[in-house]
């Protein structure tokens, strides 16, 4: 069957996103300079107070979980990755909603420091896939039991994807989508992957249509059959504003025989 990637207006882009029963408008940022130096604390309280319900990070009920490696610490001599994680739980009283951060104890085997990385909410699991720590990119996968906040570490077959950093990834029907990112020798890339959760096995998706830019940086989300792909950038300080959907029954569905 033929895997189309194919650009849309983003007019298309906003009714595939937007929810029925309101109309879409364009969100207005509040800035507010960040403390230096900076910490995942003040990073991610800055945006809190900004609009908790915009923060790029998996919600799990009524809990946020962030997984701090990728959060910099910027200093005028050095920078640092970071290998925790923080919660932030919400309480109803009296109608309105208080915020309190904790940092839970973890277990297990967790993943190293890093930054660039993605993290994918799937029920009560988090899962880490990739980066960079700072020197290299990575490939290693790493999953996150936020009821138990056990750490473990997850072994994989099939094809091997190249270590990157900068890329996304999305869930879909028991399968992560990873696509995209930068590779050890700064390389751009749109290549797409598919980790079956069932058998744990890498395969790459050959895609047609039109063709997607290299990048990294950029934003995904799977909504009902498609792959929307948002942004990102790529060589020479080039940044997209672009969109595009990813059939996802042509291409995902079909390399697993569904």
């Amino acid at each position: 069957m033929t895997k189309i990637f194919r650009p849309i207006a983003a007019t298309v882009a906003s009714s595939l996103v937007r929810d029925q029963k309101t109309s879409y408008q364009k969100p207005q940022p509040t800035f507010v300079p960040y403390p230096t130096p900076l910490t995942p604390e003040g990073v991610l309280g800055t945006a809190l107070d900004n609009d908790p319900k915009r923060l790029k990070v998996p919600a799990y009920y009524n809990e946020v979980v962030f997984v701090s490696p990728f959060a910099k610490v910027h200093s005028t001599d050095r920078r640092a990755l970071l290998g925790n994680v923080m919660r932030i739980g919400s309480e109803r009283r009296r109608g309105y909603g208080t915020y309190t951060w904790s940092k839970p104890v973890m277990k297990g085997t967790h993943p190293s420091p890093r930054d660039s990385h993605s993290s994918t909410a799937v029920g009560s699991k988090l899962y880490v896939f990739g980066g960079t720590d700072g020197t290299s990119p990575l490939n290693d996968l790493f999953v996150l039991d936020t009821d138990t906040f056990v750490w473990k570490k997850i072994s994989t077959t099939g094809v091997s994807l190249i270590p990157r950093d900068g890329h996304t990834c999305s869930f879909y029907k028991n399968c992560f989508i990873v696509m995209g990112g930068e590779d050890s020798g700064n390389a751009y890339l749109n290549d797409v992957y598919i980790l079956d959760t069932e058998t744990m096995a890498w395969q790459e998706v050959k895609t047609t249509g039109a063709e997607l830019m290299l990048r990294a940086g950029h934003t995904t989300i799977s909504h009902g059959k498609y792959l929307v792909v948002f942004g990102g950038f790529s060589y020479d300080h080039k940044l997209f504003n672009d969109v595009h959907t990813l059939d996802l029954r042509d291409s995902v569905d079909a390399e697993r025989g569904i």
